[in-house]
This record gives C-alpha cells, sequence and structure tokens, in this order.
C-alpha cells in the first residue's frame, strides 16, 4: 500500500492531524507497527521546532512484502514580519 498525508500548522497540530489521517486512512492497511514507525519519525521531525512555529509536512511511504518505507519533510513557514502601527519616519507619503 503507499500513502501519503500534507499537513501544516504548529507541531501540535501537525502531530493531531497525522493521528488523525492515520486513524481514518491508514489503519485498515498499516500495522500497528507501521503506525509507530511513522509517528516515531514524525517526533524526530518535529523535535527541532518551536511550539508556536508554524510547519508544512509532505509525507509519503509504501508497504510491501516484508519492505516498509517512510518520507517525510518538515519545514518552517517563514512568516512575514509584523506590520508597524505607525509609518517609519523615512516613509513615503
Amino acid at each position: 500500500m503507499s500513502w501519503s498525508i500534507e499537513a501544516a500548522g504548529t507541531p501540535a497540530a501537525v502531530r493531531e492531524q497525522v493521528r488523525r489521517h492515520a486513524h481514518h486512512y491508514w489503519r485498515p492497511w498499516l500495522g500497528e507497527r507501521e503506525l509507530g514507525v511513522i509517528q516515531h519519525v514524525l517526533g524526530h521531525a518535529l523535535a527541532r521546532f518551536g511550539a508556536d512555529d508554524v510547519v508544512i509536512l509532505t509525507g509519503s511511504g509504501q508497504d510491501a512484502a516484508g519492505v516498509f518505507e517512510v518520507h517525510l519533510h518538515v519545514r518552517r513557514v517563514p512568516l512575514a514580519p509584523p506590520v508597524p502601527t505607525r509609518p517609519a519616519p523615512d516613509a513615503p507619503a
């Protein structure tokens, strides 16, 4: 079986999205061991981010003939700096 997922949000929100996705879509095809591997790899991938960071996760994998592959890519969303409440002194009018 091949699987994939995309999720975005804080690390906690991404973990919850993966948990729900696994429960509804993967559970009939993937065993507890494979689900555990996905959660373990996800934990390592998200550990480098702060609780308030916003991240994007893309993941895929395959389970066939005794071979289980997991590919996860997690990156921080670069957020724009906050907009000042007053214009800068040298800003054009």
